[in-house]
């Protein structure tokens, strides 16, 4: 392993090392682990020195000073009665401080002090938060850590000298914790403070990630040749290289693995790129949501289950890993569902009990649950019996016979055999179509060059040519001939007399009159010699022009037979795929071969394939049983090696998380009389890892040691990882390692990050875009790319291509149909945000509106989707931890169950729905006028995954005039246009009340009751009434009387305010930005007469709001647009709003009034 290697192996070691010693959240089990530490020795800064003679055991005696994690403040969960929150953790240590202890038990701060990570919003699970990341990076890039060193060996320090500048270090963390946390307090959230804090000492790993620090200090200390890990670690993109042409690799993707549907074409280059890599190598697949990730992992795993199948010899070692629960799930989930079954004799297994092509291994904790529903290990070893042996070699037999009826009483080996020969028939197949191709092409271009477009055309044409060239030689050859023939009768004196010049003038002139007198060239000849050159010449002329023409035509027929013997064995190829038949050979192509082949012959051989490794397990079987039940229990390298190859035969591919996978592949070695660790390295022949981008660097690494070839399927414009090291100390962790100059901290740290590798920004998906040697679209990351969408409907992955992926996604659903909800839908909700203890944010009216929707629309919706339960229909994402609590809470409230159980609508961030789709899915913005915030728009990932989780419809419930106000530049801003592009978009439904606006609460329904109401508070408002409503009609003001009341209004001396929108009244379009003349005259009518009653009208841009507000103690809320609703015919509408009174709602109102009046604009 090379130097640079090995460094980023110890940076990334004691990144994690930081990271699991750093959790803020701790179980009764690891706080027990901890040292407890009297509080009055944390705040003197100095140990009992029993404790530091116990710390510096075992540390060399040169020793000065040793490290330590200390966490200063500790809070236990108080019970209520006698029973522990399930919500919260059992110990809380809100501050983690990196120290150094001397032998003498002072403590030393160093740098390093932080509210720990799994405490901060945003989680990736909905757990218990003190405050955001954002604010800790906040504070910690603006203040300094007061940390201090201990004095040389020679020195001492005064003793009132190290407490004050302890006491300092100490006030700086508590005033950390008080800001980030904005003054969180522990006994509201059911915690009491601990007369002690803890400290550790790292001796050896422990908790979820010992797996991973283990292997780490292997590779570390053995240094064993690791060419994928290098790759990996490489400092420098890879050289890229061109990209295999499209349709390549045809006869080298042998396996598919399903019979309906065939591989998009960006999918297949990926597939193509991968099997023809090579040892190191690691293929990034950019995978955009609902583009194919997952069908690509299976066709790779068939094709190298069969390429091995085609070898003989052992089959590949597949291992599929992630960080994320649900990613793994997901594919263990699609290799028991997405591999199809097909039909006639090779269908299916041939062996009992086994239901997926995938097994799983959790845990060891985990095992005995997960086996209820996947193939753990504890599965495959049960398979090893004598009992299951004999049933499984009866139906395998009795299977084979069924698809080879011509097989006389076959045995295993027989059976295996002859599958292996029709595998190999089939890739014949394959080569044959792959080979006969470019040779046709050939043909054809060949033709092409020499015959152009019409060859037909072209050879009657040389033929004419030529049949014309035959009758000029002729003519030439008759000349001559009769030339001659004058020559040879002509008189004996002008013979012998020709050197007298009169005679040899008359004889020449007598041999000009046997000529054509048109030709100038014989009538200029001055001798007989001359003319029978001439002639001679013009025969050989004739006879040369027609030999090449002929040479041309013959060149041109034989290129046309050529195309027509390569058409012919073209059409014998292709004509093992069914589809081929349906139209002539000489239109069909090798793309189109390419998708007929991966239902057809590609799946055939997946079967074969399926049962021919079947086969060779039974043969294993009956040979090593006894010998593979001795070692059962066994870690020697060539025990674990044969395990794993062995179940590769029955399952292609191994889910494991990443904290698992070293532990699944370490064994022992015996070196000077001692068993020690050691681990397969370099052993699984191809490593997947899928939703990379979530995937930390430091998580993923070691494992890339174990492998020969990764492909890394994920994307980084969908969430990133939860990184839990601040850049302060990532800068730190680098500059410990070698990896970064100190003197050259700011360029060669961001030189580091662009890379992927770093623990506080990177992930394994942007590592391996640096590291793969394809860059599949110049226009987009580097690797290869997916660009097929068929999850969501057109309209709504519309959005995320916008937003994203630069319009190269291609929408492969289609349109949603007419009727029921839209693809992309809203509802306004004037809300309140509120920031909770914990630093999250929550909206309770968003979440009771919420919850009475899907109680209101629970039957619609089942009947819609085919009576499924609503936890298969509806998701429910918000940005905020709190706001999950709260819809959770609300939907409880109405008998709706919701959270995370399995029968369960999900409700929660958007990190729990990666991965996930669901029909329908509600987006809960929680931000309102009152408290809005960027966190939505901080990165694109958070819209991008939430929407595209929404196969038939993606609603947002919020506060819609925040969205419009937001820069189109921006997420929520963007998403915007495409809510408010169609008025259909709006959900109706009734308005909730808010209950935070106190008792003085009334409701008001159908336009009459409206109407009514406008007209009381116009006679009774004594300082101002503003009336908003998106659009204003001039019919609607008369019929009503709503223009007369609000005139009496403005006599009486009440400021009467119009707010609407521009927008929605003038229907501005993309050819008429000015909008709709017939509306734009319409509305300019409405504002002259409005103002002409001293009646003021405020221009809005999107307004949503429908509101009522009267001096300082009338708001009335709901959905009636007062000035333009229709009171009669179809168009009616059912109308309810909220009418809240008294001094609670005076807040609210100034709310509005600020939020309108920074909203206007001039309109003339």
């Amino acid at each position: 392993m090379n130097e640079h290697a090995l460094k980023l192996a110890t940076y990334w070691r004691n990144s994690l090392a930081d990271a699991e010693n750093g959790n803020g959240a701790l179980d009764a089990s690891q706080a027990e682990k901890l040292i407890e530490v009297p509080n009055c020795n944390v705040s003197s800064g100095r140990l009992p020195v029993e404790l530091a003679e116990m710390l510096f055991m075992g540390e060399p005696q040169t020793a000065a000073t040793i490290k330590v994690t200390l966490r200063p403040l500790v809070y236990y969960q108080r019970l209520e009665h006698g029973k522990a929150r399930k919500d919260m953790p059992a110990v809380v240590t809100p501050l983690v401080c990196d120290v150094l202890v001397t032998r003498d038990g002072r403590l030393y701060p160093t740098s390093r002090v932080l509210l720990p990570r799994d405490i901060l919003e945003p989680l990736d699970q909905d757990n218990f938060t003190i405050g955001t990341q954002a604010d800790l990076d906040a504070f910690l890039s603006t203040e300094e850590v007061p940390c201090f060193e201990p004095l040389a060996a020679e020195q001492t320090q005064d003793e009132e000298e190290h407490h004050a500048q302890w006491r300092t270090y100490l006030h700086f963390c508590w005033k950390m914790l008080r800001t980030v946390s904005n003054g969180w307090k522990h006994n509201q959230d059911s915690l009491m403070h601990a007369n002690h804090g803890l400290l550790f000492k790292e001796d050896k790993p422990s908790g979820f990630s010992q797996n991973i620090v283990r292997l780490y200090d292997y590779l570390r200390h053995q240094k064993p040749k690791a060419q994928l890990f290098e790759r990996f670690a490489q400092h420098t993109p890879s050289l890229t290289e061109p990209c295999l042409a499209p349709h390549s690799g045809f006869a080298v993707r042998l396996a598919h693995a399903g019979d309906e549907y065939a591989l998009a074409s960006a999918q297949r280059d990926a597939l193509t790129h991968l099997l023809v890599g090579e040892a190191g190598d690691v293929l990034a697949v950019n995978g955009p949501p609902g583009t194919g990730k997952t069908t690509l992992v299976l066709s790779v795993v068939a094709s190298l289950w069969a390429r091995a199948a085609l070898a003989g010899g052992d089959p590949p070692v597949i291992v599929a890993s992630s960080t994320n629960n649900q990613a793994v799930t997901n594919i263990i989930a699609a290799f028991g569902k997405d591999f199809a079954h097909g039909c006639g004799p090779l269908a299916g297994r041939w062996l009992p009990e086994i239901k997926s092509f995938g097994a799983y291994f959790p845990k060891a904790s985990a095992e005995k649950d997960m086996s209820n529903a996947y193939q753990t290990q504890a599965f495959l070893t049960g398979l090893e019996s004598p009992a299951y042996l004999e049933q499984a070699q009866a139906q395998y037999l009795a299977k084979a016979i069924e698809a080879f009826p011509d097989a006389q009483e076959p045995g295993v080996r027989d059976v295996v055999e002859r599958l292996r020969e029709q595998i190999q028939v089939r890739h014949q197949q394959l080569l044959g179509i792959e080979q006969a191709w470019p040779a046709l092409v050939a043909a054809r271009e060949a033709v092409m060059m020499e015959l152009g477009p019409t060859p037909q055309a072209t050879i009657a044409q040389r033929e004419l040519s030529c049949d014309e060239q035959r009758q000029q030689l002729c003519a030439a050859q008759q000349r001559l001939k009769n030339f001659r023939h004058y020559l040879a009768h002509e008189s004996l004196f002008y013979t012998l007399f020709n050197w007298i010049g009169p005679v040899a003038a008359k004889r020449l002139r007598l041999a000009k009159l046997q000529l054509a007198e048109t030709d100038p060239l014989l009538q200029g000849a001055t001798s007989i010699a001359e003319i029978e050159n001439y002639l001679t010449s013009a025969e050989a002329v004739a006879l040369a022009t027609l030999a090449e023409r002929e040479t041309r035509l013959r060149l041109g027929q034989q290129l046309l037979a050529t195309e027509q013997r390569e058409l012919a064995t073209w059409r014998l190829k292709i004509a093992v795929l069914a589809q081929a038949s349906e139209k002539p050979a000489a239109q069909v192509t090798l793309a189109e071969c390419d998708v007929w082949a991966d239902t057809s012959v590609r799946f055939e051989i997946f079967l074969l394939t399926t049962h021919y490794w079947e086969g060779r397990w039974l043969m294993e079987l009956a040979e090593d049983l006894p010998t593979i039940l001795k070692r059962r229990g066994k870690n020697g390298a060539k025990t674990i090696a044969g395990n794993w190859r062995r179940w590769m035969k029955l399952t292609p591919c191994v889910v494991a998380t990443f904290f698992r996978l070293p532990a699944e592949l370490l064994c022992k070695r015996h070196e000077n009389g001692n068993f020690v660790d050691d681990y397969l390295v370099d052993f699984i022949d191809l490593l997947i890892v899928d939703e990379a981008g979530q995937v930390l660097p430091e998580v993923a690494a070691p494992s890339f040691a174990l492998a020969r070839q990764a492909l890394v399927i994920g994307d980084t414009q969908q969430i990133e990882p939860i990184w839990s090291i601040p850049t302060s100390v990532d800068i730190g962790n680098l500059a410990s390692a070698g990896l970064v100059e100190r003197s050259q901290v700011k360029h060669g740290y961001a030189a580091f990050c662009n890379g992927g590798h770093s623990a506080a920004s990177g992930s394994v998906m942007a590592v391996a875009q640096s590291a793969s040697r394809y860059h599949y679209d110049p226009e987009l990351a580097r690797g290869m790319y997916l660009y097929e969408h068929r999850r969501c409907y057109d309209s709504i992955i519309a959005f995320c291509n916008a937003l994203c992926y630069k319009g190269k996604l291609q929408p492969r659903r289609g349109q949603k149909p007419a009727g029921g909800l839209p693809g992309l839908g809203y509802l306004h909700i004037d809300g309140l945000c509120r920031q909770d203890n914990q630093g999250s944010r929550e909206n309770l009216l968003e979440a009771q509106t919420i919850a009475a929707w899907i109680q209101a629309n629970e039957a619609q919706l089942r009947q819609r989707y085919g009576n499924k339960e609503l936890c298969e229909i509806v998701g429910v994402i918000t940005p905020f931890s709190a706001q999950a609590a709260t819809v959770a809470q609300a939907c409880a409230a109405l008998g709706i169950r919701a959270g995370k159980g399995a029968s369960e609508i999900t409700v929660g961030t958007v990190h729990s729905f990666q991965g996930a789709e669901r029909p329908v899915v509600i987006f809960s913005a929680v931000y309102s006028k009152h408290d809005d915030g960027g966190f939505i728009d901080r990165r694109e990932s958070m819209l991008n995954v939430a929407v595209s989780r929404a196969k038939d419809s993606f609603l947002v419930f919020g506060d819609m005039d925040l969205f419009s106000q937001v820069p189109p530049g921006k997420p929520r801003g963007l998403l915007a246009q495409f809510l408010l592009a169609n008025p259909t978009n709006e959900l109706q439904f009734a308005y909730q009340p808010r209950e935070d606006l106190g008792t003085g609460l009334s409701h008001l329904h159908e336009w009459v009751e409206h109407d009514a109401f406008l007209a009381q508070t116009l006679r009774t408002a004594r300082q101002q009434v503003q009336i908003v409503t998106p659009w204003v009609r001039l019919r609607c003001l008369h019929s009503t009387g709503a223009l007369a009341h609000m005139r009496d209004t403005v006599q009486r001396g009440v400021q009467v305010e119009v707010y609407t929108d521009l927008l929605l009244n003038t229907e501005p379009t993309p050819s008429n930005p000015g909008g709709d003349p017939k509306k734009v005259q319409q509305f300019q009518s409405v504002l002259a007469e409005l103002k002409a009653q001293a009646i003021q009208v405020r221009v809005v841009k999107k307004v949503h709001s429908k509101l009522l507000m009267a001096d300082q103690e009338l708001l009335c809320v709901g959905s009636f647009n007062w000035l333009s609703a229709q009171r009669e015919g179809d168009f009616v509408r059912h109308e309810t709003s909220m009418v809240y009174r008294g001094k609670a709602v005076r807040d609210e109102i100034e709310v509005n009034r600020n939020s309108l009046a920074k909203r206007v604009t001039p309109y003339t």
